[in-house]
């Protein structure tokens, strides 16, 4: 399932595709947390996020908060608090309600195996591609599913519409910040950084602890926009440690699966098109619920030519503190032309 493993290790059965009779095998906790580290080709929020094992139809996952400004002060010795003025504790949080997704594929089990450069050895390849490939399209799912949305053409029933992902909820419960179809520059991270609270940034650690996950493109234009405007003395606005970009000492995160060809929201809505999203959050922010375990059912046709292998399990995101979250949109993966000149 995942490059250079064999399906048996992964699932820790000896049931692959290969297997002669029907069967079928679960993924624990510990085996789905490992087959999602082993998955790197583009799989990059869900390796980082927190994986929890929902025991139920759904997890509700509570907070609290208490604003700022409530403490009385210059009271008389016998004065009473005014019930106005008392302190309030405020109740929050999210509920992980875990989706279906699955996938089916048939093999073909007499000639394909013996005509083919890899012999019997080429359905254990196609496992180790599909499984990789399960957790790949998960991973657009995870950051882009929209309940109120349309499932793109071509893509199978159901995929984009049966839950919320990141960025859709970041959208109705975090902070928003309008990029307004402007092309990729240095003031899209300050504004959104600008729009997260300050009791989630102004402390040091914390705010070491952000990242920026930006499309791939999106990340390549902003080192074409530091070559193309020749600031070569930002101090500690841009560090690069390892190859990795980072503004204001937040790492950018490439991300392949953030889309760079959506609809226009807000101020571009129904007026632009070609545009993506740029997230800040701390990766432990980043929660990944699944119940139940995922199970991996092969099974034969009842002509013995066809071999039908079906990947499932049910999977749902969210935030453990939304308020900690901001997602910039109306983001054209561009650079200005005058930027462009100077490449």
């Amino acid at each position: 399932m995942s490059n250079g493993m064999e399906p048996e290790v992964l699932v820790g059965k000896a049931v692959t595709s290969a297997t002669a009779d029907t069967a079928f095998s679960l993924l624990n906790a510990q085996q789905i947390e490992a087959l999602i580290d082993l998955v790197v080709d583009q799989n990059v929020m869900i390796r980082e996020s927190r994986v929890i094992n929902v025991t139920a139809p759904s997890l509700e996952m509570g907070n609290i908060d208490i604003a700022d400004g409530q403490m009385t002060g210059g009271l008389g010795a016998t004065a009473r608090m005014d019930e106005g003025d008392e302190m309030t504790v405020t109740f929050d949080g999210i509920d992980l309600d875990p989706e279906p997704f699955e996938i089916r594929y048939p093999f073909e089990t007499t000639r394909l195996p013996l005509w083919n450069v890899e012999g019997a050895g080429l359905q254990r390849h196609v496992d180790t591609l599909v499984g990789t490939y399960y957790f790949n399209q998960l991973e657009e799912v995870m950051i882009h599913g929209d309940t109120g949305g349309v499932n793109p053409v071509g893509y199978a029933a159901g995929m984009m519409t049966s839950t919320d992902g990141w960025i859709t909820q970041a959208q109705a419960n975090g902070h928003t910040y309008d990029h307004g179809g402007d092309d990729v520059r240095a003031l899209l991270f300050e504004n959104m950084i600008a729009d997260l609270p300050v009791k989630w940034r102004g402390d040091l650690a914390r705010r070491a602890a952000l990242r920026f996950y930006v499309p791939t493109e999106v990340e390549r234009l902003y080192r074409a926009w530091l070559k193309g405007t020749r600031l070569n003395a930002l101090g500690d606005l841009v560090l690069q440690e390892d190859g990795m970009l980072a503004y204001s000492g937040i790492p950018l995160i490439p991300v392949p699966k953030m889309h760079t060809n959506d609809a226009g929201v807000l101020t571009q809505s129904a007026v632009a098109d070609g545009l993506s999203y740029v997230l800040l959050c701390r990766p432990e922010n980043l929660l990944l619920g699944y119940n139940p375990e995922m199970r991996v059912f092969v099974h034969p046709r009842d002509d013995g030519k066809v071999t039908y292998v079906n990947l499932w399990g049910e999977y749902d995101c969210g935030y453990a503190i939304e308020d900690e979250v901001v997602v910039a949109v109306n983001v054209s993966p561009t650079l200005a032309a005058a930027v462009e000149a100077e490449l």
